[in-house]
């Protein structure tokens, strides 16, 4: 919830930011200072289009882990788009797991329930429910996938 908070403050200030310049370019140069704006704003979104947000939806995902079908891919068959993200961790998984498990504020023995154990049939809650969720879904893929 942080995180979603910051994000929304920065685009806030950037985007008072990007008001205040446009107010600037209006108020010294006019019609001209406008045009300015707005070339220079579809600048800015173009770029951001072609160059950032690529990255941002393939982010440390190879080209083959971006290409191959996902778990749950075939419960949005028609998404208008995808996200895939990855990391490469140095270890074995024995050593990953019990990291993995106690991650986020809603694993923990008296979390609420997510409706989603309740929608694979996996039953109890906490760590267990976490588990027996990564196991499924990595006995429906064969392996655990990177």
């Amino acid at each position: 919830m942080r995180t979603r908070l910051t994000i929304m403050a920065i685009v806030l200030a950037a985007a008072a930011a990007a008001a205040g310049v446009v107010a600037l370019l209006v108020v010294q140069l006019g019609w001209l200072g406008l045009a300015i704006a707005v070339v220079g704003t579809v600048a800015v979104l173009v770029g951001y289009w072609v160059l950032a947000q690529p990255w941002q939806h393939r982010w440390g995902a190879t080209d083959e882990e971006v290409r191959r079908a996902m778990p749950g891919d075939k419960l949005l068959p028609t998404a208008s788009g995808t996200t895939t993200r990855a990391i490469g961790i140095a270890a074995p998984p024995e050593q990953v797991w019990p990291w993995l498990v106690q991650l986020g504020a809603d694993v923990g023995p008296q979390a609420a329930r997510p409706p989603a154990l309740d929608a694979v049939g996996v039953a109890g809650g906490g760590v267990q429910a976490v588990a027996q969720l990564v196991l499924a879904v990595v006995g429906a893929v064969g392996s655990i996938p990177g």
